[in-house]
């Protein structure tokens, strides 16, 4: 960097540091209950519920065939988890 762009770069900076607004504290973050509940598992099947998604909480021990029987028209099943 020459001495030119130095220059410029020390301008844009400064105006730019001159010009922030003013700091300020954060925001208050309302509690939205989350912990009133202590059955998680409950308050995460009622949020899935509401995305139009269905918790299965029994598989029984094989899954691979669960989840064939469950989508039996499938054509590809992924899964971000090695155990499916």
């Amino acid at each position: 960097m020459n001495s030119s762009q130095g220059l410029i770069r020390d301008a844009i900076l400064g105006a730019v540091h001159k010009n922030q607004p003013a700091s300020r504290p954060m925001p208050h973050i309302p509690h939205f209950g989350f912990n009133d509940n202590n059955d998680l598992v409950e308050s995460f099947s009622q949020g899935v519920a509401r995305m139009a998604g269905e918790v299965i909480a029994e598989t029984g021990s094989d899954l691979d065939s669960f989840v064939r029987n469950r989508f039996p028209t499938a054509k590809v099943i992924c899964s971000a988890v090695p155990e499916c």
